[in-house]
């Protein structure tokens, strides 16, 4: 009886240490994710807002959004920052 015990005792900290390895992996999946979504909704808004890049890098684009702020009103941002922000 003992040596059963100890042995769901030992299961259930190797469960937990594969939940938090797997927790640590799928949070960077998502994150990752994540980044390239806003990646190409900055690229899409500049193409439908902003002039295009070789006509006028200079030219007002989008507002670039990397935190949320519910109160924020940012400026836009010029289409070569933008461009160059969903690069980084």
């Amino acid at each position: 009886m003992k040596e059963i015990l100890t042995y769901i005792d030992n299961l259930s900290i190797s469960d937990q240490e594969i939940c938090n390895r797997l927790y640590k992996i799928i949070s960077k999946q998502l994150k990752g994710e994540a980044y390239a979504i806003r990646g190409l909704l900055h690229f899409d808004l500049v193409r439908h807002f902003g002039k295009p890049f070789t006509v006028d890098p200079n030219a007002p684009g989008v507002p670039i959004i990397t935190k949320f702020d519910p109160n924020l009103k940012p400026p836009r941002n010029s289409v070569k920052e933008v461009y160059t922000q969903v690069i980084a």
